[in-house]
């Protein structure tokens, strides 16, 4: 309510409470350097930060036992810090500090959720279940089993006919299987 604002200085987009709290708004783009300050309470984080270097000065806030992080995002992007962080790091001291609450838009009985039909399974999963997905459907958005995967065929009934085969194994990109 404005009448707990005690002052607001738009230009450092600070806000001072009257009960002693200051809120401080910082976006993005501006950048790791402007996430250096002191030792929050609280860092609201609204979207997944993509840049190593803005997440990695995100958990450096967190350095005061007393300061809370919660992450609002829906997981977009595929290998990024976060996901690194929560999923391939087994530090016992991160899964101890760490609450994981997932909210599907399905649960809002008011939502309008017949856009949710157009999604890919991929994009549903992402967007719904809140699951990190290989984004294959990003860059091979025809693919088709039907069309681009043949029947396994005996080596033996393709001799004396030459073949190659090769294997791209995907750490941020789709893997694929290439028969030639």
């Amino acid at each position: 309510p404005p009448e707990y604002i005690k002052r607001h200085d738009k230009e450092k987009n600070i806000i001072y409470l009257t009960n002693w709290t200051t809120i401080s708004i910082k976006t993005y783009d501006q950048g790791r350097e402007r996430l250096q300050w002191g030792n929050p309470d609280f860092i609201l984080v609204d979207e997944e930060p993509v840049k190593e270097e803005v997440w990695n000065q995100l958990l450096a806030r967190l350095r005061s036992h007393k300061c809370q992080m919660l992450l609002v995002m829906t997981p977009l992007s595929w290998h990024t810090a976060v996901y690194k962080y929560f999923y391939e790091q087994q530090s016992e001291e991160v899964r101890r500090r760490s609450y994981k609450f997932l909210v599907s838009s399905l649960e809002n009985v008011h939502a309008d959720n017949s856009a949710l039909l157009w999604l890919t399974e991929q994009e549903r999963k992402m967007r719904i279940f809140w699951l990190f997905v290989p984004p294959s459907w990003l860059v091979y958005p025809n693919f088709s089993r039907n069309i681009h995967v043949i029947d396994y065929i005996p080596p033996e009934e393709l001799w004396p006919v030459k073949y190659y085969w090769a294997i791209d194994f995907w750490v941020t990109h789709p893997m694929v299987f290439l028969l030639i």
